[in-house]
């Protein structure tokens, strides 16, 4: 292992030796773009008033939300402004890469030396706000992070070389840094005291747009390479004691992954279910979570599911774009519908990814804080007394069987394969337990999330920065007698309306009625009043949209903590309660109304 010693550790790395605030900061998907211009076209990303199509509506001096325009510089800054007044609230920052402008404007395109640059600011800016704090990151790299876009080869090589130095400044001095410069992955220890750690993973080797790999068929296929290694280090941290968070860029789903690294990181998410706490991942742009589910991996190892692009089966939550413009609410329904009921749910059959809004205004910009239980920290409980399943059993057609008493053995599945293929790594143990802390509140239980969005970015103008607002909570109602008065959050991060102390502009009752609805359009028109007509019917949906996030539920699922039972509970309410599916949907857009 290689690690690097700090220069003052009893000084400068005070997050080991301090009580933890039981909270976390989640950012993803910043895409800051040097090139954006105010009041341009939005159809030019955001870059030019002569290219794209023509619209009444410009690009917005703070960012320009539903559209196909990165970040300015000036909404990446107030983003980290707003999550620098967490610097002293939280115990780590999980930033889950696309740190770079997407490459979507052919009169402009990108270059290596751009990207680079546009990740070093970020990590440079990364480093004043929070390392210097005592507060570390675990960064990830994203798919636009990379010359071209989705194309990775595997390490070393310069990319690899070049984020290893950018990263190192703002890693744990305890990283295991052996990894890194090899292939972009690691593992760091986040609370040494209390034996928590952090996995980040180069989901680009797992990523089937990523056609500079094979995914994880080969033995030295960087796919296979690094699952290998992540077993190893999981194995590791289950001897000594640690429990783990997962994090990467893309998240493991059969619509993203090669098929036999999805199988792969299915197996090991299930395998080591009693320590690791959680999945976190981005990309997506969406706010949304999903789970992976025994029957997936399952089906993920069948024969006819093979490590390449294209070999997909259905996901929970199956989203499966960058934005939601074809997304079908009515094949998530069914998956929804189709949860088994609570007493007949095996619970060690499931984990649960993460997956928060982005800040590039996909949608409304937004960021995430975690929250998980500190009481009975001290000394680090014990990892709970394991069921052990055997993984040839549950995840393998060729099994061991009972016939009138007797055991027979099917051919090993093994035989005739590599030794670390997608169909050869059964026969190896399942670590679940009813009592772990993604099962049952306890020691490290994540117990809820706080969602902060910036809804008035496109409406603010030069003089005055849009705010940042709590769009919603996951957790149980109850004012300051529950979550608020017991420190899940600081009063100044929770709005009025629930007892703190933090303005939401955008829950405040409106100056003055809309207007009313625009008559229909008369192709007869001349230009200027079909123009007039537009702007109109642009304003009447702002209207309508400023209503919808008025009337917003702050917190709408009352979930008592972020439990594999709790989630599952969760997607079973979506199913059957529709006001409760509202809200999930009209969050998934970060309330920009695009789920109608």
């Amino acid at each position: 292992m290689t690690t690097r010693t700090p220069a003052c550790p009893s000084s400068h790395w005070l997050w080991s030796p301090k009580q933890p605030h039981g909270r976390f900061l989640h950012l993803t998907d910043i895409h800051p773009d040097t090139h954006y211009t105010p009041y341009t076209r939005p159809s030019s990303a955001c870059h030019n008033t002569h290219f794209g199509k023509k619209s009444t509506r410009v690009a917005g001096f703070w960012g320009t939300p539903v559209s196909d325009c990165d970040s300015p510089i000036r909404l990446v800054d107030l983003a980290l402004d707003f999550a620098e007044q967490w610097a002293d609230e939280v115990d780590w920052v999980v930033w889950t890469g696309d740190s770079a402008r997407h490459d979507n404007d052919p009169q402009l395109a990108r270059t290596e030396e751009e990207i680079e640059g546009s990740n070093q600011y970020l990590a440079t800016r990364m480093k004043e706000v929070f390392w210097d704090r005592g507060v570390p990151v675990i960064p990830s790299i994203g798919n636009n992070d990379v010359w071209p876009h989705n194309v990775m080869y595997p390490g070393p090589s310069s990319t690899t070389r070049a984020y290893a130095k950018m990263w190192t400044p703002i890693l744990s001095p305890l990283t295991n840094l052996s990894t890194l410069s090899h292939g972009l992955y690691f593992s760091t220890p986040l609370l040494t005291e209390h034996k928590v750690a952090a996995v980040s993973l180069n989901t680009l080797f797992f990523y089937d747009s990523n056609k500079a790999v094979d995914g994880c068929e080969d033995d030295d296929d960087p796919g296979t390479e690094q699952m290998v290694w992540l077993e190893a280090e999981l194995e590791r941290f289950r001897r000594d004691g640690w429990r783990v968070y997962l994090t990467g860029h893309v998240p493991p789903s059969t619509r993203n992954y090669y098929a036999g690294c999805y199988r792969r990181y299915g197996e090991l998410a299930l395998r080591f279910q009693d320590i690791i706490l959680g999945h976190f991942y981005g990309h997506m742009n969406m706010d949304h979570y999903f789970w992976i589910s025994l029957d997936d991996v399952k089906s993920a190892s069948s024969k006819k599911s093979k490590s390449k692009p294209g070999a997909r089966q259905s996901a929970k939550f199956p989203i499966t774009i960058q934005g939601a413009h074809d997304y079908d609410h009515e094949d998530l329904m069914r998956e929804l519908k189709a949860l088994p009921r609570e007493e007949k749910v095996d619970f060690a059959d499931y984990a649960v990814v993460n997956v928060p809004a982005s800040v590039v205004p996909t949608y409304f910009p937004g960021m995430r804080v975690y929250t998980y239980n500190v009481s009975g920290i001290y000394p680090p409980p014990p990892i709970v007394p394991e069921e052990s399943f055997d993984v040839n059993t549950e995840f393998d057609d060729d099994t061991e069987s009972e016939s009138q008493g007797k055991k027979s053995k099917e051919p090993n599945p093994c035989k005739g394969q590599k030794k670390n293929s997608p169909t050869c790594v059964g026969g190896k143990p399942r670590h679940s337990h009813p009592l772990s802390a993604t099962r049952a509140p306890g020691p490290f239980t994540p117990t809820g999330y706080a969602q902060y969005f910036l809804p008035g970015v496109e409406e603010a103008g030069e003089s005055e920065a849009p705010v940042w607002e709590l769009e919603y909570a996951t957790y149980e109602s109850g004012g300051n007698g529950t979550w608020a008065e017991k420190g899940l959050l600081p009063m100044r991060m929770i709005p009025r309306e629930l007892g703190g102390h933090m303005r939401c502009p955008s829950l405040e009752a409106p100056e003055s009625l809309a207007d009313p609805e625009p008559d229909a359009e008369d192709p007869s028109e001349p230009e200027a009043s079909k123009k007039k007509h537009k702007k109109k019917k642009a304003e009447r949906r702002k209207e309508k949209q400023r209503e919808r996030l008025r009337t917003r539920q702050l917190l709408p699922y009352q979930l008592r903590d972020l439990t594999i039972p709790s989630y599952l509970a969760l997607g079973r309410r979506l199913a059957r309660e529709e006001g409760v599916w509202g809200e999930f949907k009209r969050n998934m857009y970060v309330g920009t109304g695009e789920e109608e």
